[in-house]
């Protein structure tokens, strides 16, 4: 079988078009069936997907990079001997990670929504 996207020239719509050959009992070739599905939506879906996918990783990316970034502060002892400065840094990793956990959580939640046990 071979299946191929075609386009609308107006890029208004996506086909999907699969054809196969149709045999007879000794295998010879009779014709051939072509099957055409409109996966417009399909593709809609999926860009939209990529998308949320890259947002959540850049919503993931960018605590992490703060917390690593005071962690590399505080151990290489560019922070001084300030025990103030300790604390603030140590105080946003904290608000960093539980963000973090946060949003975790709504990722969970939502995959457990769309795997129906959550109503």
């Amino acid at each position: 079988m071979l299946s191929q996207e075609i386009p609308a020239p107006d890029g208004s719509r996506v086909l999907m078009a699969s054809v196969a050959p149709v045999r007879d009992d000794r295998s010879e070739t009779l014709g051939a069936v072509t099957v055409v599905r409109d996966i417009t939506e399909l593709k809609r879906l999926d860009r939209v997907k990529s998308q949320f996918v890259a947002m959540v990783a850049h919503e993931l990316r960018a605590p992490l990079a703060a917390i690593q970034g005071y962690m590399d502060v505080i151990l290489t002892g560019a922070a001084g001997d300030d025990p103030q400065q300790f604390r603030h840094m140590l105080e946003r990793s904290k608000a960093r990670s539980m963000a973090l956990l946060n949003l975790i959580d709504d990722l969970l939640d939502v995959s457990s929504i769309e795997a129906g046990r959550i109503a």
